[in-house]
Order: structure tokens, then C-alpha cells, then sequence
């Protein structure tokens, strides 16, 4: 539980103020980086607190019924995100959704180093996002990491989630979803691990 409690410390206050002291949340992921191969990125640290308080901005949990306090990760590469908003939000279920075998295996190890209680809200599946066998109906927050999607997969992920994300559920995506029940409130930025930062959009179901 120190561990936990110490990595939920530094997800809370960023690496901003120690930038060549690794944080021992990001040690939680030692030896699973990927950031070396050119079709992944992922936000970093710092952007993950950011993410948070967006989510917070729109929909506070405290709002939100418990069967309904899941924060799914569309594309979670090697788990950093669920496994930092497990940390930093202990009342949120967290789920990462990824389509390449080796980036799931990793996120699996990445969850065995973490507490039981942190580990028992997260859960890793594989597959494609916009899969039938996938359902946001229990969603309150969503984080689609679309940098890579084709067009056709970023509509269906669109058109999938309007249809069955409950009303309120706040959506943060790197790229525009364009779907009329996804009400643009804001476009904003997040940062990148090791590329600045990107453009950040923040959607609410209608």
C-alpha cells in the first residue's frame, strides 16, 4: 500500500518540479517503454493529472452512481493511463482496451506490480475498440487514444459511443469525434511522453 500511496503522491503533483528524477509511478512501468516505435504515444505523467481534472471539471464522481464509475482507455498501449487514474481517483473502476497482443501482455505486468486494491479496479482487454463484443454502457469517463485510428475506425468509435455511452459521460479524444450527440465543450492540449504537447478535445454525450 506505500508503494501505491507513493506513486498516487507523485501522479497528483506531476514530474514537473524533478524533470531527471523518475517518478515511482513511471517505475511502476520499468522496462515496458515502447516510445521508440512510431505508431505509439502516449500521455504522459503530467498529462495524466491534467486528464483528470477535465473529467472532474465535467462529471465530479461524487455525481456519478457507483455502478457507473468506470473510466475506459481506448488504445492503453502499455496501461500508464488506467493504472493513473486508479491511482488518483480510488473510487473509479479502470479499463484499458488494446488491440496488439505485446502492448496487452505488458500492461498485464504493468498491473502486477501495483497494490491488490489498485490492481482489483483495473482490468486489461484485447481487442478492437469499436468491436461488438466491447460495451460503454457503464462508462462515466472515456479517454480515446485515436492518434493512430483510420478514419473509418475513429467514426465507428464515434458512432458507437453516441450510441451507447450513458447521458453526461464525458469523452476526451487527441483527435475530433463527429458525432452529433457528442457535444463539444472545449479543445484544449495534453501532453505528450517525450513530444510536448497535442491538441486535446472534450466531449460530453448529449
Amino acid at each position: 500500500m506505500r508503494k501505491t500511496r507513493r506513486a498516487k503522491l507523485h501522479v497528483r503533483k506531476t514530474y514537473k518540479n524533478s524533470p531527471r528524477k523518475q517518478s515511482s509511478f513511471l517505475q511502476i512501468f520499468n522496462g515496458l517503454d515502447i516510445e521508440s516505435e512510431e505508431d505509439y504515444k502516449e500521455v504522459s505523467e503530467a498529462g495524466i493529472h491534467k486528464l483528470g481534472k477535465l473529467f472532474t471539471k465535467y462529471l465530479p464522481l461524487q455525481n456519478i452512481p457507483v455502478q457507473n464509475r468506470t473510466f475506459y482507455d481506448l488504445g492503453c498501449g502499455i496501461g500508464k493511463l488506467i493504472v493513473g487514474m486508479a491511482l488518483i481517483h480510488p473510487q473509479l473502476r479502470s479499463i484499458g482496451i488494446e488491440i496488439l497482443d505485446e502492448r496487452a501482455q505488458q500492461a498485464g505486468i504493468a498491473l502486477g506490480r501495483v497494490s491488490k486494491h489498485v490492481q482489483n479496479r483495473c482490468g486489461i482487454m484485447r481487442g478492437s475498440v469499436e468491436n461488438s463484443n466491447f460495451s460503454y454502457g457503464n462508462a462515466c469517463w472515456i479517454f480515446v487514444s485515436n492518434f493512430f485510428f483510420s478514419q473509418e475506425i475513429n467514426t465507428l468509435v464515434a458512432q458507437k459511443l453516441s450510441q451507447e455511452l450513458p447521458t453526461g459521460c464525458v469523452i476526451q479524444s487527441v483527435r475530433p469525434l463527429e458525432d452529433t450527440r457528442l457535444v463539444l465543450k472545449e479543445i484544449n492540449r495534453v501532453s505528450i511522453a517525450g513530444e510536448g504537447d497535442a491538441q486535446l478535445h472534450v466531449y460530453v454525450k448529449e
